[in-house]
């Protein structure tokens, strides 16, 4: 049974802005080590990142929680599913921690079912698209 959904869309200059503006600190503040090692191993790693802020931005719409209950950025870590090594050519999984992951909990738990979030994602030149259903499972 669907739980939650959310979507995101942002403009990939604004990722890119933000990284010459405020680069290694928004970086530890927004995204898991790994997260980071993954996007600055690309040629472009502004579009990178900008699919993954829209992937988290979009969790915290579909638990409804925004940055309220102490959600954390690094919370919601995006993960590859495949071996293509980056978010335009792999799938991405989410992995829910802290905070975020108890509140998904809870809402799964309600209806008798534990917490799977459901991630897609997309990019065009300019923008990026993220699109999160959350499932509670085993019902």
């Amino acid at each position: 049974m669907i739980i939650g959904s959310g979507v995101d869309v942002i403009e990939i200059a604004r990722i890119e802005r933000v990284l010459g503006q405020r680069g290694d600190r928004f970086e530890r503040r927004v995204f898991t080590a790994a997260e980071i090692e993954r996007c600055r191993r690309s040629r472009r790693p502004a579009l990178h990142y900008a699919v993954r802020f829209a992937a988290k931005e979009a969790v915290m719409k579909a638990v409804g929680t925004g940055w309220a209950k102490g959600v954390r950025w690094v919370d919601i870590e995006t993960v590859g599913a495949g071996a293509g090594g980056d978010a335009l050519s792999e799938s991405l999984e989410l992995r829910l921690r802290g905070a975020v992951g108890r509140v998904a909990d809870e809402l799964a738990a309600q209806r008798g079912g534990a917490a799977r979030p459901h991630l897609a994602v997309s990019r065009s030149r300019t923008h990026a698209l993220a699109t999160v259903l959350l499932e509670a499972t085993g019902q």
